[in-house]
């Protein structure tokens, strides 16, 4: 270890002659972005330093942030402060990184008692933090933890872990800023969303955890009792899984015995916590592998350790160092080598660049064409988009892209699926649509799929700040929705109106998953979609308990309730032998007295020949002439590119949910 000798630097007294050979390991390690370790000597006090560019790029001690966190923009810190010893209170604070413009968040917000170890969100817009109610003489965030999420403004506070869950510490984001992991008393570890929803524990991962930028790993500390060599003790190390708690992996560890800690504790427990257990905790937990934390690029993992953990050394906070673990090579570095305490740090930095201009989080990846300057893109998950067009259904979440690098040129977004979430079926219907914010439309940016690798990829000119990316299916696979480029499937002709009449509980389709458009319409079929249009929606039709008006739609007909709905909405009145005659197909003659007769814009006892001629074969006098007539004027109908109406056509179901749809203005 370093031989140090006291000097003195500005009035503070260092174990040191040169801070930056002081702090730094031999030889030094590459550092993109950078590093905020928060410190303590013995002889001077807490403070704070950056690492940047290299592990021996050194900065002289700054303003005192105790735990503190940088923001991912790496231009502001939130930390804790609190009040008394022990302490009776304890707020979350953002500030500059020189110590100005320091805010108190949580007071902000009315988050009272102890808040301690606030993390930010990747976005910068939020901050998780742990929350504790003081019990006895109990020091801050030591008992009754739990998480809460606050905007940084100090709106928006609220608890995340519900009551009755267990102790919760330590939260982490997720890549895609939705969920967090926190660790869980005697258990592990748990995920759940931001909004205190869809919990989900994992037993395999540790302590102390950190998400990877990708989204798709987590790194944490073990705690493992072991006897080794005859010798009680505790294994410690760094435990990497994937998002879900998988596949672990040993990326490090280390034993430390029962016997050096009653040796470290012989020497120094008049400088510990009182009691023997705590002691022990104190030193076991104290001399690492804590805090894990990942390099920006997502390559690197650093943390604090005592490594080798002398039990007749320095105090054991004084033989920590930073390590980082390389997972490209699998070896560990060194990054310092002092009698400093680093007892917290964080490490930020920019994730696009001119040669690596992709970024992928969770199933997302962004691809710049050029990037003329480094930068920190997000890919945040969005759960509240603005309206999807009709008849999407987003099988992936929303999110939103952004990012603080300079760029040019076109963007390429690609998304990722699986058979499970997106069956074969239904690939031909998947698109991504970017949301225009000025325009407040949905674009189609879809330019290519690979159903055998399932991928579906678009571009787009530009990255608004709520742009808004996803997989999107049709309801029906014989509906398609959106074409992919010019080689692709066209829309069906009435796919809006179509999936307008599905939001309605008008339609509902086959068993099969299929619509049918080229199905031909019957009068009991007709009957159920007017009743449910009136009406509001299947659920709003009314069971039918009266004797059946018609001898051929009686008890135990299985569209009664709609048959007699359309009836006592002077829509329908049956045939002159007295019947319904429900299997009857319906032309487009009687469409337009079904639907004018529904909307009102006739009566059930109007003369229907009062129309002049509206079409070559609609004369002046024609049988259903005056309800033909308010379709075309309620803007329903216009006829075929030849001129005709073609009355006596079977209306198929497609043309069915057109009529509807723009007589009930259903259409978006």
């Amino acid at each position: 270890m370093t031989r140090l000798r006291m000097v003195v630097l500005g009035g503070i007294y260092l174990l040191c002659a040169d801070l930056p050979m002081c702090l730094a390991a031999d030889p030094p390690v590459p550092i993109e972005g950078r590093i905020l370790v928060s410190a303590d000597e013995m002889s001077v006090g807490a403070y704070s330093y950056f690492i940047e560019g290299m592990s021996d790029n050194v900065s002289l001690p700054g303003p005192v942030f105790p735990y503190a966190e940088m923001s991912p923009d790496m231009e502001r810190v939130a930390y804790y402060l609190a009040d008394g010893s022990p302490p009776t209170t304890a707020d979350v604070w953002i500030a500059r990184l020189d110590g100005s413009e320091a805010v108190n968040v949580t007071e902000l917000a009315g988050v009272g008692e102890v808040n301690c170890k606030p993390v930010w969100s990747p976005d910068g817009s939020q901050l998780a933090f742990q929350h504790a109610d003081p019990t006895g003489d109990l020091l801050p965030c030591e008992v009754g933890l739990h998480i809460w999420v606050v905007n940084t403004d100090g709106t928006g506070a609220h608890r995340v872990t519900p009551p009755g869950t267990a102790m919760t510490w330590s939260p982490a984001w997720s890549a895609n800023g939705f969920r967090l992991f926190c660790s869980l008393l005697d258990v592990g570890g748990i995920t759940i969303d931001t909004d205190g929803t869809d919990m989900a524990v994992l037993p395999n991962v540790g302590d102390m955890a950190d998400w990877s930028p990708d989204g798709s790993q987590i790194v944490s500390t073990t705690y493992d009792e072991v006897t080794e060599a005859g010798e009680r003790g505790l294994r410690r190390g760094l435990l990497l899984t994937d998002a879900g708690g998988g596949n672990p992996r040993v990326l490090f560890e280390r034993f430390l015995s029962d016997s050096d800690v009653a040796e470290h504790i012989a020497l120094y427990g008049d400088l510990m916590a009182e009691g023997d257990e705590n002691r022990l905790m104190w030193v076991r937990e104290g001399v690492g592998p804590s805090y894990p934390d990942w390099s920006p690029k997502g390559d690197r993992i650093l943390f604090r350790a005592a490594i080798p953990f002398d039990p007749s050394g320095l105090f054991y906070p004084y033989q920590n160092d930073l390590w980082i673990y390389d997972l490209t090579t699998d070896t560990l570095g060194q990054i310092t080598d002092d009698s400093v305490c680093e007892f917290y740090h964080s490490w930020n930095g920019p994730n696009t660049f001119p040669d690596d201009p992709e970024v992928t989080v969770d199933n997302v990846t962004v691809t710049f064409s050029d990037v003329i300057g480094e930068g920190v893109t997000t890919i945040m998950r969005d759960d509240d988009p603005p309206d999807v067009p009709t008849g999407f259904i987003f099988d992936y979440s929303f999110y939103e892209l952004n990012t603080t690098a300079e760029v040019t040129g076109p963007v390429t977004i690609c998304m990722t699926y699986t058979d499970e979430e997106v069956p074969p079926e239904a690939e031909a219907d998947l698109a991504i649509l970017h949301y225009d914010e000025d325009q407040l439309v949905w674009e189609d940016i879809t330019t290519s799929r690979d159903t055998v690798n399932n991928i579906i990829c678009g571009e787009t000119d530009s990255l608004s700040p709520i742009a808004l990316h996803g997989i999107r299916t049709t309801r029906f696979p014989d509906v398609p929705a959106w074409g992919f480029g010019t080689e692709g499937l066209d829309p069906h002709w009435a796919y809006y109106q179509i999936m307008a009449c599905v939001e309605a509980k008008i339609v509902a389709g086959y068993e099969d998953g299929t619509y049918h458009p080229e199905y031909p319409v019957t009068r009991d079929l007709m009957a159920v979609y007017i009743a449910r249009a009136m009406a509001g929606g299947d659920d709003n039709v009314p069971e039918f308990t009266d004797s059946p008006t018609f001898p051929d739609a009686g008890k135990g007909f299985w569209a009664l309730d709609y048959v007699e709905y359309a009836v006592a909405q002077n829509v329908v009145a049956g045939y002159d032998d007295g019947y319904y005659h429900p299997l009857y197909q319906v032309d487009r003659g009687q469409m337009a007295v079904y639907v004018a007769r529904a909307r009102g814009w006739v009566g059930i006892e109007d003369d229907m020949t009062t129309a002049p001629e509206l079409f070559p074969d609609v004369p002046a006098g024609f049988w259903s002439g005056t309800a033909v007539q308010a379709c075309v004027t309620n803007g329903v109908v216009k006829g075929y590119d030849d001129g005709n109406y073609y009355p006596s056509n079977i209306v198929t179901r497609d043309q069915m949910a057109v009529y509807v749809a723009r007589a009930f203005g259903l259409v978006v």
